[in-house]
């Protein structure tokens, strides 16, 4: 039934670490499920946004800090010629 789809769905099962239910894959086909569906991958999307933010942020603050720590604390009067 997926054998078509072992490409694609090989590196989703390597993540999960197992291979989904076929009971579990029929339900999530059904229309009725598909809020659901979306709703779930959102989720994924804004975890992977906050996150990545979150990053980018840390990784300013930390260059702001190294470069106040580094240009401003010590005087250009005192260094040795």
């Amino acid at each position: 039934m997926l054998e078509k789809y072992t490409d694609l769905l090989t590196p989703i099962n390597q993540f999960l670490g197992y291979e989904p239910p076929l009971a579990w894959i029929e339900k999530a086909k059904q229309s009725e499920h598909l809020p659901l569906l979306r709703i779930d991958y959102m989720r994924g999307e804004l975890t992977i946004w906050f996150w990545t933010l979150l990053n980018h942020c840390t990784t300013i603050l930390f260059i702001r800090r190294i470069r106040k720590v580094l240009f401003h604390s010590a005087k250009f009067t005192d260094l040795e010629v």
